[in-house]
């Protein structure tokens, strides 16, 4: 049986048309006069071109040549994207790339508008380079100045806060006077100003801290040596044991070999420390210590340090039979001066 040729040309347009709009729900196609989403998207940002527009034009930038550039730039990312999603990046970095060169350009004319009118000051050449000017507006005052040296004239200070270029609102400008001519603190000056200050606080801690550490004040980490001083062997008359003036004469042997400090009975030895006896005791900064052995730790140079002990040693083992033995050590740590000043 034959097919009518009329059945025929219907099924045929039936699959045209269900091909059609297959390929227009999946974007394949367009109808005439019909705009795509991308096209869409880039109509779509007419408005934020025209907000950056008015934004420079609100600021008294729009004729500046930078940002020009920038706004261009940004319309003709749009115009040459090839996907909404490309469109959608672009608007989020660019446009606050062309935010960021308006405020910039802003700030630069507000500052040299600032800057030509205290140009015409008289006084500025009675100025000390320490001295600064600082500007800003707020939204209860408007205009501000701070002239801590009082050196502008008072018409330059109205030409500041009369200026119809200049913004309400803005933060602070800080001005200094170099060789007679006003010049803008600026951000990054300012910042290296404070690092530069901070760095020099860092420094004076540290060397307040090296100061307390060899006065005594901090404890003190080192090499050295650990010298134990025993009186004589069964000895215990007056001069077979350790009296003060042998722990004062062993310190000053060690400080005279480069100790850079020491304890002795686990007491910091300092500029006024006092070491003598009472009897069989032995006060060192008028605390009591343990005897037999004295035991005195010494940070610096252990060699030398023990170089320096060997002449005093032999004395005092052949005279009053005291014996003492010295340990050097690769870390030792002295005690901090802890006795209260009254």
């Amino acid at each position: 049986m034959r097919v009518p040729k009329v059945l025929i040309a219907i099924f045929i347009v039936l699959i045209l048309i269900n091909t059609a709009v297959l390929f227009r729900s999946l974007d394949l196609v367009s109808l005439p006069g019909e705009i795509t989403s991308l096209e869409m998207a880039r109509a779509g940002t007419n408005a934020m071109l025209s907000y950056l527009r008015n934004y420079a034009n609100d600021l008294n930038v729009a004729e500046s040549n930078l940002v020009k550039e920038s706004i261009g730039l940004f319309q003709y990312k749009i115009e040459t994207a090839k996907s909404e999603e490309e469109i959608a990046q672009i608007i989020i970095t660019e446009s606050r790339s062309v935010q960021e060169t308006i405020l910039r350009e802003h700030e630069s004319f507000r500052n040299q508008h600032i800057l030509n009118i205290i140009s015409a000051d008289p006084n500025l050449h009675l100025a000390d380079e320490s001295e600064s000017i600082v500007v800003w507006g707020d939204s209860e005052n408007g205009i501000q100045i701070r002239d801590g040296g009082n050196l502008l004239a008072e018409e330059t200070i109205n030409r500041i806060q009369s200026s119809e270029v200049l913004p309400n609102i803005f933060s602070e400008v800080a001005i200094t006077i170099v060789d007679g001519a006003p010049r803008i603190l600026t951000y990054r000056r300012l910042y290296d100003r404070l690092d530069s200050l901070e760095r020099e606080v860092v420094r004076l801690q540290q060397q307040l801290v090296d100061r307390e550490i060899n006065a005594g004040y901090r404890p003190m980490v080192g090499e050295g040596i650990r010298i134990s001083i025993f009186d004589a062997d069964g000895g215990y008359l007056e001069n077979e044991i350790v009296h003060d003036v042998d722990v004062r004469d062993i310190l000053n042997e060690l400080f005279a070999s480069g100790a850079m400090g020491a304890s002795v009975g686990n007491q910091r030895i300092i500029n006024t420390s006092s070491i003598r006896c009472i009897g069989p005791v032995i006060l060192v900064n008028y605390e009591p210590i343990a005897v037999d052995p004295v035991v005195i730790e010494v940070v610096g140079d252990p060699r030398r340090l023990s170089s320096g002990m060997e002449l005093i040693k032999n004395t005092l083992e052949a005279i009053k039979g005291i014996r003492i033995e010295i340990e050097q050590k690769e870390t030792l740590t002295l005690p901090a001066y802890t006795r209260s000043i009254s």
